[in-house]
């Protein structure tokens, strides 16, 4: 990534509260992940089309989470001793309903209930957690995908 697209991506995030980072993963990582993910379905099958805790259960997934242009943008928001919290997979075949609109980062967003420090304000100087979604199939209205808001 340059120095010119990284600051839009930047930007972007700032603004938006987002950003697209194309072509991070091949066509061939996504394949492996796709097929990591429904191997991992089949063995243990949970409602919702969620698998939970993907550190170690594929190479695929290791390598996601190592991707220095996604680093970069992490540490830049979050410092560099960012942590990851979690790295989980969502299987949403076609006809799946739709979930509701909701925000996510309730320990550490606009959700977190407020501390006696806080003192009755709401003070948020800078970004606190990030979530990356990695869309290894196509993402549409039909099949599920994602919900977004910009801002």
């Amino acid at each position: 990534m340059t120095e010119q697209d990284f600051q839009q991506h930047v930007i972007r995030i700032k603004l938006e509260g987002y950003t697209v980072l194309p072509g991070l993963l091949t066509n061939e990582e996504c394949n492996q992940a796709k097929q990591q993910l429904d191997r991992l379905a089949e063995e243990s099958p949970v409602s919702g089309g969620g698998l939970n805790n993907l550190f170690n259960k594929g190479r695929v997934f290791e390598r996601i989470y190592q991707l220095p242009d996604l680093l970069r943008l992490i540490r830049y928001f979050l410092g560099q001793d960012a942590a990851l919290s979690g790295a989980n997979g969502s299987i949403k075949p076609p006809g799946t309903q739709a979930g509701g609109l909701h925000a996510d980062g309730s320990s550490t967003g606009h959700n977190r209930a407020l501390a006696e420090a806080d003192d009755g304000r709401r003070i948020t100087s800078h970004v606190l957690g990030l979530n990356v979604i990695f869309c290894i199939s196509d993402f549409t209205r039909s099949n599920g995908a994602t919900h977004l808001v910009p801002g």
